[in-house]
């Protein structure tokens, strides 16, 4: 807010992985259920990729990580471009309760730009357009029309690059 951080007192605001999608949701890494981060992340997908193999629901998946592949969110993903129907499920999940997060953002913000980045972001593209349906589901009108939805150029480091400015306001002793 006018060209400074906003952390709040205890240092926690901007969690936007922590914003409740589901009401009885699967519990994030605090454990707290419903996070977005308990849906979407990578360690989720993998959570529930490992859930569908165990009661052979992911044959795909199954096939992968049976020749050497970790269950993890590209894995996931790879199945579900395969035809796994279970993984492709999972993965639809993650993007609607990033684009509801989305949308919850621009009513509470009404951003001109939304940034994604990270694992799930960088490697799938049609995210980006099941956002923008969200978005246009869920925010108001005139801000959801308004607001650009785009790629970090950042990829997998895009975690690193959040950090700077707190890194810089910190250091310039602000």
């Amino acid at each position: 807010v006018n060209g400074r951080l906003v952390d709040g007192p205890d240092a926690t605001a901007g969690e936007i992985g922590h914003l409740t999608v589901e009401l009885d949701g699967p519990l994030d890494g605090e454990g707290a259920p419903g996070h977005v981060e308990g849906i979407a992340s990578g360690a989720a997908l993998a959570r529930d990729g490992a859930a569908l193999i165990e009661r052979g629901a992911a044959p795909r998946l199954a096939e992968l990580v049976s020749s050497g592949t970790p269950v993890d969110a590209a894995a996931v993903c790879a199945a579900a471009d395969a035809g796994d129907a279970a993984c492709r499920s999972l993965i639809e999940r993650a993007w609607s309760a990033i684009g509801a997060t989305c949308a919850g953002l621009v009513n509470l913000l009404n951003p001109e730009v939304l940034v994604l980045g990270g694992g799930i972001a960088d490697h799938r593209s049609e995210l980006h357009d099941v956002v923008r349906t969200e978005i246009g589901r869920r925010a108001f009108p005139l801000p959801a029309a308004r607001v650009v939805v785009r790629p970090s150029r950042f990829g997998e480091n895009v975690s690193l690059v959040g950090c700077w400015p707190l890194i810089h306001e910190t250091e310039a002793g602000g």
